[in-house]
Parts: structure tokens; sequence; C-alpha cells
């Protein structure tokens, strides 16, 4: 039980710690969370978990493929038709990241970049190595829901920081509720990414929605801007 209760609190750490420093966006962020990941897959190894255990063995890539390509694209259809209906209403926020942005730049952000800082590292933590440690250790169902408060954890400092930049959230109770909501919302999608790759049995499935999900809707926005 030491052993993923570390991970797990290592994850966290170095999650935050990422996002806090000069790694904080683009290139570095990206080398500095698959440098990660890649100390978390060390410690898997170290464990012996297996191919299986960490969701990538080759016989089942196709199932995970379908499901993760039908699921993402359903959520990320939802996130399209939520930031055209706020486009509509005339409250659609601004977005640093990918506003004044060419459409080279755009599809080289959410193609290589937003894959390589985030949904590669995190599947391969989380859904991977955090979870197959736990696994192992407790069970399926501890497994899903530890490594789901971790993944919401892990975002503790992204969170902090696009609240207090909302134009949204001003007042106490907002941002509170504004934090308190985001936190959750990152829990359910971890266990909705958690459950995806007990389903199909490979990480293909959760990266692939992981990516849809937030790509899609990314794509809208700049549009919409």
């Amino acid at each position: 039980m030491i052993a993923p209760v570390g991970l797990s609190l290592f994850l966290i750490l170095a999650g935050n710690l990422v996002v806090l420093g000069p790694t904080a966006e683009g290139w570095p962020r990206a080398v500095a969370n698959l440098a990660v990941a890649g100390l978390a897959l060390v410690v898997g190894w170290r464990l012996g978990l297996t191919l299986r255990d960490l969701g990538l063995r080759p016989g089942t890539v196709h199932r995970g493929l379908l499901a993760g390509l039908l699921a993402g694209l359903v959520l990320g259809a939802l996130g399209v038709v939520a930031v055209g209906l706020a486009a509509v209403v005339d409250i659609l926020p601004r977005y640093d990241p990918v506003e004044g942005l060419s459409l080279g730049a755009l599809l080289l952000a959410v193609v290589v970049v937003y894959p390589l800082v985030t949904v590669v590292p995190e599947e391969l933590a989380f859904r991977g190595v955090l979870r197959g440690a736990w696994a192992r250790a407790a069970g399926a169902h501890a497994a899903l829901l530890v490594t789901s408060v971790a993944f919401a954890l892990w975002h503790l400092a992204v969170v902090a920081a696009t609240v207090d930049e909302s134009e949204l959230l001003e007042e106490p109770q907002l941002v509170l509720l504004g934090f308190g909501g985001s936190l959750l919302a990152l829990f359910a999608a971890g266990l909705l990414l958690g459950w995806l790759r007990e389903r199909t049995r490979h990480l293909v499935a959760p990266m692939l929605v992981h990516w849809l999900a937030v790509a899609l809707p990314r794509v809208a926005l700049w549009a919409a801007l």
C-alpha cells in the first residue's frame, strides 16, 4: 500500500509544481509532464506492472479505439454546442491560448502540443501506472476512486489560476463555488476516463476521449472569438 500512496502524492505534488514554475506553458510544460509520466512508468516497472496492468496490451487496442473515438466525438460535440450557445447569448469567455492564433498555429496546438502537454502524460500516469498500482493493492473499484481524486488534485494550481483570472467569478462565494465545482468536474472526468479504461482494457480509449472532448470545443472557441 505504501507504493501507490507515495506515487499518488508524488503525482499530485509534481503536477502542481510544473504549472507554478518556468515550465507552466507550451513545450517546457510538455517536457516536464512527460518526464513526470516517465518517472511514474519507472516506478510501475519496479513494481512489476505488466502491459496489461498499464492498459497497453496490443491485443485490446481495437476495442479502445472504437469506444474512445465514439465517446470523444459525442463529448466534444456537446462542448462545441456549449460554445455556440455561449456565443449566441454573448457570454463567451476570453481564452488566451487560442485567441489570435493562425489556423496553422491552432492545429499545431490542438493536434501536437495539447496531447503532449496533457493527454499522453496524464493518461499514462493516472489511468496507466497509478491505476495499475492501486488495482494490485486494493482492487479495481478502489483504484478508480483514488486515481480520480488524485487526477482532480493534480489540477489544483491550474484550477486556482483559472478561477482567479475569470471575469465571471468575482464575488468570494462565486470563487469558492467555481473552485469546488471545477475540482468536482475533474473528479467526474477522472471517473469517466477510468471507467473507459476498465471497460476497454486499453489506454487509447481515455486518451482519445481526453483529447477530443477538449480539442473540439477549443477549435469552436477559436472560430467564435
